[in-house]
């Protein structure tokens, strides 16, 4: 069973991907900040993925993709980012630092199809 850690300041948010995605047999847990993901990402054996919002209170989704990105050991996990924002093209992290992109709203089942095709395929390749 897949580990995937959900991270957005919504807690309502965060409840409904989750039980989403452990309908779909993913093992969640989940984050209400930047800082608490980071926090999790150091205790937690196994992440197989990471959904990321954009738009976080304490710091920004990018702010933790470049960290995540930064650790060897995460460095491959795959991500998935959400935003419900209209961003700037440099409010994003590089293309190549995530596997896909959701704008809220979205349809569920296409974020949760979208993590088992990552999943099957073995995560991120180096580069």
């Amino acid at each position: 069973m897949a580990h995937i850690l959900v991270v957005d300041d919504e807690p309502t948010i965060r409840f409904v991907i989750c039980e989403v995605l452990q309908d779909g047999g993913f093992e969640t847990f989940s984050a209400g900040s930047g800082s608490e993901a980071l926090e999790l990402l150091e205790k937690e054996q196994e992440v197989d993925a990471i959904v990321i919002d954009l738009r976080l209170r304490d710091m920004t989704g990018k702010d933790v993709l470049k960290q995540v990105r930064g650790n060897p050991r995460w460095k491959l996990t795959p991500v998935v980012l959400m935003t419900g924002a209209v961003y700037s093209e440099d409010a994003f992290p590089p293309q190549e630092a995530y596997q896909a992109l959701f704008a809220k709203p979205f349809r569920l089942v296409e974020l949760r199809q979208k993590l088992q095709t990552l999943l099957e395929g073995g995560g991120v390749k180096p580069a």
